[in-house]
């Protein structure tokens, strides 16, 4: 009788938990789009009258088996604003928008940016759309259960669920740290939402690591309160402008300080530093170590992001 309570016990948590990744993904599916990408010497008139006579599938395969590039959006207000990664639509001859329903449409106005790979399409005519609700990730922790909804492959609104690997991983080239789960990441996927058990998007899916072609484990998304900010600025036609110092650097830990003969064991040790850089400008050069910004010490706390 003990196993059959303890069984039992296992089957309702299992059972909840279910429900709670159901429950999330029901209500931000309504706001997520499939975006697809055309490019290269088919945009011509004669071919986009042809597309429009067909539908969205047979124009997605057409000429020599050749396919275009996919990917996802999320629906941020009614009225047809749509948010999605600037990789997907970046140097695009026509986009195109395709609604949970089926219906099509152009974007009248698409503005990106590279730099954190996001961009806002706005639709016009499709009436009152679904919009998902944004939440709130500076709470996002390690270990936090998180659902991942996209359109991998064209497989509209697969659902996926995952943990949260770290909530501040720092890839060279982002001028944010991103969000790393364990939620399945597969092409198609970018520009798709990474929820919470609340249904709120807490990032923006924009890729993975991976050594072949296969999602292997290592799915990336930007934080969206960073994407609040920059929606605002490119809704906006406002240029997006970030701080920076141009140097480059590495956390002093014990060991390397040992290895460097250097008297303190904590901080950022100074690894280069560009000649016209505000960091030079600053007096800051190469094999500095910086032990204090704005006043708090630079600890295991710190997070590079308080640099600018």
């Amino acid at each position: 009788e003990g196993d059959s309570i303890r069984s039992d016990g296992r089957l309702s948590a299992a059972t909840a938990l279910s429900d709670a990744f159901r429950t999330a993904a029901d209500r931000a599916s309504p706001g997520v789009v499939t975006v697809y990408t055309l490019r290269g010497p088919r945009m011509t008139p004669m071919w986009r009258r042809r597309m429009s006579t067909r539908n969205t599938d047979d124009a997605m395969h057409s000429a020599a088996g050749l396919r275009d590039d996919q990917g996802t959006g999320i629906v941020i207000d009614r009225q047809g604003l749509i948010l999605t990664c600037n990789h997907v639509v970046s140097l695009a001859n026509t986009v195109f928008v395709v609604l949970p329903d089926g219906r099509r449409f152009e974007p009248v106005d698409i503005k990106g940016d590279p730099s954190t790979d996001l961009a806002v399409l706005r639709i016009e005519g499709a009436g009152k759309l679904d919009e998902v609700q944004l939440g709130n990730s500076d709470s996002v922790r390690m270990g936090d259960w998180v659902v991942s909804l996209g359109n991998p492959y064209e497989l509209e609104r697969s659902v996926s669920a995952g943990i949260v690997s770290s909530a501040d991983r720092w890839i060279p080239g982002t001028p944010h740290p991103l969000i790393q789960s364990d939620a399945a990441t597969n092409p198609g996927s970018s520009g798709g939402a990474l929820l919470n058990l609340k249904g709120e998007v807490i990032g923006i899916i924009t890729g993975g690591f991976s050594t072949r072609k296969e999602f292997q484990g290592i799915g990336l998304s930007i934080h969206i309160n960073i994407t609040k900010q920059a929606i605002d600025d490119l809704n906006e036609h406002k240029p997006i402008q970030r701080a920076y110092l141009a140097c480059k650097t590495q956390k002093l830990t014990p060991v390397i300080a040992r290895k460097l003969e250097l008297p303190v064991a904590g901080g950022l040790y100074v690894k280069d530093v560009d000649k016209t850089s505000p960091a030079a400008s600053a007096g800051i050069e190469r094999g500095d170590v910086i032990t204090h910004f704005a006043g708090q010490a630079i600890d295991n706390t710190f997070r590079p992001e308080q640099l600018f």
